[in-house]
């Protein structure tokens, strides 16, 4: 009887991710967040143009912050953000209060890291095995264009080389031991680009690229 009742709530997941993906609400609220609660932060220049392993090396200043009631538990924070709370600690202050989970740090990477990697940033959203709550990882995916692969960043740090994003998902999924309910793909300035409720089998790098430029 459990089993059914998780199956069916693991249906209901999948159909609100997908309704919710068709009316690109993801984006809409966190544009909406955005505005409203780090417009102050706009004028912080962004470091931009970075390697992978230097953009690993700022975000390991922070420390993880879950999103609460402000955030109505799940919005995509502004790169200017992160990039002011960045700023504050490296000069030797505390991290700001404030919001800072792996949506904000997978915006900041997908803002800063060199246009050439082609920085996205993916939604992965799974439910765990036996339980009925729905959870979610965010990261900024991007390329090595020499050896036609993909990798991703994030509060987990660089995660690589992967042949596509079906295994990039897998793992994600894998790591959770979790099932996974869908995902979605934003620009850095949170355009909704594509999304399913599969593992998205035909995405190689390639088409993460193509996916890139679509937004120029």
């Amino acid at each position: 009887m459990k089993k059914l009742f998780c199956a069916m709530m693991h249906c209901i997941w999948v159909f609100l991710f997908y309704i919710a993906n068709i009316c690109s609400l993801y984006s809409i609220w966190s544009k909406i967040y955005r505005f409203f609660n780090h417009s102050i932060f706009n004028g912080t220049p962004l470091d931009i143009g970075l390697t992978p392993e230097h953009a690993n090396k700022k975000l390991s200043l922070l420390k993880w912050t879950k999103d609460g009631k402000k955030e109505l538990f799940d919005a995509i924070g502004s790169p200017h953000w992160v990039q002011y709370c960045i700023n504050q600690v490296r000069h030797g202050e505390e991290q700001p209060k404030g919001a800072l989970d792996c949506d904000e740090f997978s915006a900041w990477a997908a803002a800063a890291l060199d246009n050439r990697l082609c920085p996205l940033i993916l939604s992965v959203s799974y439910r765990k095995k036996g339980e009925l709550v729905a959870g979610g990882h965010n990261v900024c995916v991007y390329l090595n264009k020499s050896e036609n692969t993909i990798y991703h960043i994030s509060n987990w740090g660089i995660h690589g080389p992967f042949d596509d994003l079906s295994e990039l998902v897998q793992s994600i999924c894998e790591s959770r031991q979790a099932m996974l309910i869908g995902y979605s793909i934003h620009s850095r300035g949170l355009k909704l680009l594509r999304f399913g409720v599969k593992y998205p089998r035909d995405l190689r790098s390639y088409g993460l690229m193509m996916l890139y430029y679509s937004t120029y």
